[in-house]
């Protein structure tokens, strides 16, 4: 049980005294109700409720297997990336290619959606495209991201700060000077929060060859470790284990740890299932048409994520762990061994589609549409009932001029889900990852995007026929207006606006007309946000890791009468270093630290000095919130272990306990003026 420095009852009366303080102030606080609002780009599912993405017209799973301390393990499958046997890619690994326009691998992975000349860098399912001019590098999003050269390393800088910096190589054999990679070397988090990996042997060179890892380790004392049943080699991991350092010591180069405790992990299992007959499918390279694969994801709570896959990897069905048999069947479109008539490559479940089209009567000719179709899903069965899908793809005249693909779903009931996209005259077609004309939900909502290769959504219209209408900034493709037409016929003229500001442009744009950013970590975060009623809420930043620094409110007046007075929020931050097992197997603190939050004060009746946060009413008039992290020694993993409340003389404190994995397991009721929180 836990107690206090105060036998139950007295405690539970300064509580309610407290409470009774803090409740009073409110209703004459400067500190309104008022909920300052998010101006943010909408999150539209693309993913169907059959796991089938409405852009690349495929199966796209991405399953979260495992998390611990910021760092997970998610294998994925989507756009012809396939759950491969001794192939499998995760969230965790990254490279940097040359783009090559549209061109396919028989798998149907586009490498870049846009023109050739530039570098894609990929962590996981993120990717950036980026032209090059031979010397600089400039975003084809136009979101004010970047991408260096540094010589033995390449980064990749995001447009929150977060820099992905990868181990560069620049091949002899090209005549293009563009950085590439395999490998990434590290994770830069603004906080100050850093993911380092650990591979094994030498590194591979060529594209989409990456070495296997062995660890990922963060600066607060977390370790991923992939495990493998023999000589690692990339994707054939059988597990991989979250380890606390701060409790457990292992190395992060060695292939194996002995651990003293269970710790979370994740387990990927194979069988090898025999067909006859064999698939009729082209084969080459591992590919062995005579077998199936029943491939299993098991996650850190024992469930099971059972596919079936063809001899190409392919998933034909999907066991989702609350199911005992599989619930998802997928006819996908499919080539096949070539036959006795030249005039094209049979193809099976492609849309009605039974050849691949060579040539259009003389019209395109050299173009296959097959490639573009592959792994596309034609039907998918679930629990007795069909959803059937559509895909195509069309020239205005000829193959230099506009190309346009494509797809749709139409459930059982009716309903159709549709998207439909654009290509130019240097890449021909998008293929469902480039840029998106328009995409329609199930429920009637369309939404069209910008005909560029940043593609930002321009409008969104309900199924009554209220548009959301999107304004961005030219340069770094900022969000700063949304505006709200009426329902039509509604007698409803009023169109609320929100709106937001960015810092200023400081200087001229560069060659292609992209204006720099100062500071990475603070130009995309908004100054100022303006509700539909003109009601301004301003913010800084930390210009060090971007953390918030002030929030401003629109101004209230105090007890319903007193004078106006504008809310402010003032936070400070605190730079501390974790403490756990170092490589050498010593317990010691990590070799950089983390901005964490180190206090928040309100003033409760009087305004705030705009760059102090000290209140005109002094300190009987400040509200301060204290956190703690625990002490400058070991074992430490920078959770938070107590929050203070300080107002009016009086301190209450709440402290909160954690397991070995990060997990809080107790937390304190708010005690009077303790000394401190409990270590672990």
């Amino acid at each position: 049980m836990l107690t206090g420095r105060y036998p139950r009852l007295l405690r539970r009366s300064v509580l309610l005294a407290w409470l009774a303080m803090i409740l009073g102030s409110v209703s004459a606080h400067a500190q309104s109700s008022y909920i300052p609002p998010t101006i943010a780009i909408p999150i539209v599912d693309l993913i169907d409720q059959n796991h089938v993405s409405i852009l690349t017209g495929k199966t796209q799973f991405s399953i979260k297997a495992l998390e611990l301390g910021g760092l997970s393990f998610a294998p994925f499958s989507w756009g012809g990336v396939h759950f491969q046997q001794g192939g499998i890619i995760d969230n965790n690994y990254g490279a940097v290619n040359l783009c090559a326009g549209a061109a396919q691998n028989p798998g149907g992975y586009v490498i870049c959606s846009t023109a050739s000349g530039g570098i894609q860098a990929t962590h996981g399912e993120e990717r950036g495209n980026f032209g090059f001019d031979g010397t600089n590098y400039y975003p084809d999003s136009a979101d004010g991201s970047t991408f260096v050269d540094n010589g033995a390393t390449c980064t990749w800088t995001q447009r929150d700060g977060t820099k992905i910096i990868y181990y560069a190589y620049h091949p002899t054999n090209t005549t293009s000077k563009a950085c590439q990679s395999n490998n990434i070397s590290s994770i830069v988090h603004p906080d100050g929060r850093v993911d380092t990996y650990y591979y094994y042997g030498s590194f591979v060179q060529g594209a989409y060859t990456w070495s296997p890892i062995l660890s990922i380790t963060t600066n607060t004392g977390y370790m991923l470790k992939y495990i493998y049943s023999g000589t690692p080699t990339f994707g054939s991991e059988t597990n991989v284990i979250g380890i606390n350092l701060a409790f457990q010591n292992c190395s992060p180069t060695a292939l194996t740890c002995t651990l003293s405790s269970s710790w979370p992990t994740a387990t990927l299992s194979w069988v090898t299932n025999p067909v006859n007959p064999c698939d009729n499918f082209p084969t080459g390279g591992v590919i062995n048409p005579c077998n199936h694969y029943t491939f299993t994801i098991q996650d850190t709570a024992q469930r099971n994520h059972i596919f079936q896959l063809d001899s190409y990897f392919r998933i034909t069905s999907y066991q989702p762990p609350e199911a005992t048999s599989p619930v998802f069947q997928y006819t996908l479109c499919s080539l096949l061994n070539q036959d006795s008539n030249p005039s094209g490559q049979p193809m099976s479940n492609c849309f009605g589609m039974t050849r691949s089209l060579i040539c259009q009567n003389g019209v395109n000719c050299g173009f296959n549409e097959a490639p573009y179709l592959w792994d596309l899903v034609s039907t998918v069965t679930r629990n007795g009932a069909t959803w059937t899908y559509q895909a195509g793809f069309g020239f205005a005249g000829s193959l230099q001029a506009q190309a346009s693909w494509a797809h749709a779903v139409v459930s059982p009931l009716g309903p159709v889900m549709s998207a439909g996209g654009n290509g130019n005259a240097s890449s021909y077609l998008y293929t469902g990852i480039g840029p998106i004309n328009n995409v329609q939900l199930f429920d009637g909502t369309v939404y069209h995007y910008e005909a560029s290769t940043r593609n930002v959504l321009t409008t969104a219209t309900s199924p009554l026929g209220v548009v959301k209408t999107f304004t961005y900034d030219p340069t770094r493709s900022n969000l700063i207006q949304i505006q709200t037409t009426p329902i039509p016929g509604s007698g409803t003229t009023q169109t609320p606006i929100l709106k937001a500001v960015f810092p200023e442009l400081t200087s001229g744009p560069n060659p292609v007309g992209v204006y720099p950013c100062v500071n990475m970590i603070t130009c995309n975060k908004p100054t100022a946000v303006i509700d539909a009623n003109t009601n301004e809420t301003d913010y800084t930043y930390d210009p060090v890791h971007g953390g918030m620094l002030t929030q401003m409110d629109p101004a209230v007046q105090v007890n319903g009468s007193g004078p106006l007075v504008r809310p402010q929020i003032t936070q400070t931050y605190v730079n501390q270093s974790a403490w756990y097992f170092n490589t050498s197997g010593t317990m010691a603190s990590a070799p950089s630290g983390v901005w964490l939050p180190a206090t928040q004060s309100t003033c409760m009746m009087t305004a705030a000095n705009p760059a102090t946060g000290v209140c005109a009413g002094g300190s009987t008039d400040q509200e301060i919130t204290t956190y703690s992290y625990g002490p400058n020694s070991g074992p430490n993993n920078l959770l938070l272990r107590g929050k203070a409340v300080t107002a009016n003389g009086l301190t209450l404190q709440t402290c909160y306990g954690h397991d070995t994995r990060g997990n809080k397991i107790w937390e304190t009721s708010p005690n009077a003026n303790p000394a401190s929180c409990p270590t672990y």
